[in-house]
Parts: C-alpha cells; sequence; structure tokens
C-alpha cells in the first residue's frame, strides 16, 4: 500500500554504496526455488497489516539497521525442513545489516498463504500470456508448498496417531 512505500524505498533503494539491498538480500535467501516471496515488517510489529503468529517465519529475518522491529524467537518456524541462520544457541530468528531502522525482511509463510489464497479467488486474472488454468494451477501449488513447509511436524505427528 502507499503507506508501506517508505519502508520499500528503504529496503530496495541502496542508500550507501556499502548497505545490501532488497535484491541482494533476496537473491541470497531463496533456499527453495519457488519459495522467494517476502513481506516487511514495520514499526507497528506487523507485516502486510497483520500480527505474525507464532511458528509463521519460513526464515530467519532480516533486520535493516539495529533498531529495526524485531519479531520473539518463537515467531520462526523450527520444523524439520526450515532454513534459518544457525547461531551458537540454535536458531537465530534474525540477522542484521546497516539500514534505515524503519523495516526487518521477513518470510511470514502464513500470511503469504492468505495473499496466494486472495490472488486464486480474484482468479489471478490480469493482462498476461499466460494460460489462466497454468497460472491458478501454479497459485494451488505454491499454497500447497507453503504449507507443507510450515505444517510439516503438524503431519509427522499425525501419522503416529
Amino acid at each position: 500500500s502507499l503507506d508501506e512505500l517508505e519502508k520499500v524505498k528503504s529496503v530496495f533503494l541502496r542508500t550507501k554504496a556499502s548497505y545490501p539491498d532488497g535484491l541482494c538480500l533476496y537473491q541470497a535467501a531463496v533456499p527453495y526455488p519457488r519459495q522467494h516471496f517476502f513481506t516487511l515488517l514495520g514499526e507497528d510489529g506487523r507485516a502486510c497489516g497483520r500480527h505474525v503468529v507464532d511458528d509463521s517465519l519460513m526464515f530467519t529475518s532480516v533486520k535493516f539497521g539495529k533498531n529495526a522491529p524485531t519479531l520473539p524467537r518463537q515467531k520462526l518456524a523450527t520444523c524439520e525442513r526450515s532454513q534459518y541462520i544457525l547461531g551458537s544457541e540454535g536458531p537465530l530468528h534474525f540477522a542484521m545489516v546497516p539500514g534505515s531502522n524503519s523495516c526487518t525482511l521477513v518470510c511470514d509463510g502464513r500470511a503469504l498463504i492468505d495473499i496466494f489464497k486472495m490472488a486464486k479467488e480474484a482468479g489471478c486474472s490480469g493482462d498476461t500470456n499466460y494460460d489462466q488454468d497454468e497460472v491458478l494451477d501454479n497459485i494451488c501449488s505454491l499454497i500447497s508448498e507453503y504449507k507443507e513447509l510450515l505444517d510439516k511436524e503438524e503431519d509427522e505427528q499425525g501419522e503416529g496417531q
């Protein structure tokens, strides 16, 4: 939204030559070929206008500046297939790079699933040259893949019952 324009600019527009930008971080933080969507956590503690629930961050978050917003460790999903930076005391829920202190790059998988569902319900229409059925199939696949990555532990627990 337009309200978040300054957050987006602070990540994707390079302010100093030594700062990593959004594209640099995006290219370095894609452990799964199709899971490369991120959201920005603002100073209000929300990503995409909503609170981040426990076990929903798919990767270690990247804070842009020491005073950028931070989420508690329990927000990081640490199931078997999760990707994160491992520290001496376990998974790190954030890493920090120089920046404007206004936002943190997060991958809120549960919010992204909801966004994909909204796109599917809207028909993913637009001015494209892509086959509509193929687009909808791809969205359904993304939803399934994200759910599988986030709910792996629950699936494994359910198999033994």
